[in-house]
């Protein structure tokens, strides 16, 4: 099996549905609104945004557009009181 599609499959499911089973079971997920901001965002904006900055620090990459060119919320990853 080339490695490229093979690393691209499992990349795709680690960031994907990995991470969903992760949240869900260490119950994570603490708004019932999860249309704008999922686990799996959240992992894909930290990884993506590493890989393009990868000197970034934590509140630049908050700031980091995830796949639809739209910058996130300030505060989205900051932490819920």
């Amino acid at each position: 099996m080339p490695i490229i599609p093979h690393l691209s499959q499992t990349m795709q499911t680690l960031l994907t549905t990995t991470t969903e089973t992760i949240a869900a079971t260490l119950a994570y997920v603490k708004r019932p609104d999860r249309a704008k901001f999922t686990p799996s965002t959240l992992v894909q904006t930290l990884v993506y945004g590493w890989l393009a900055h990868p000197t970034a620090t934590v509140e630049q990459l908050a700031g980091h557009p995830l796949g639809d060119g739209r910058p996130r919320r300030r505060g989205c990853l900051a932490p819920s009181h």
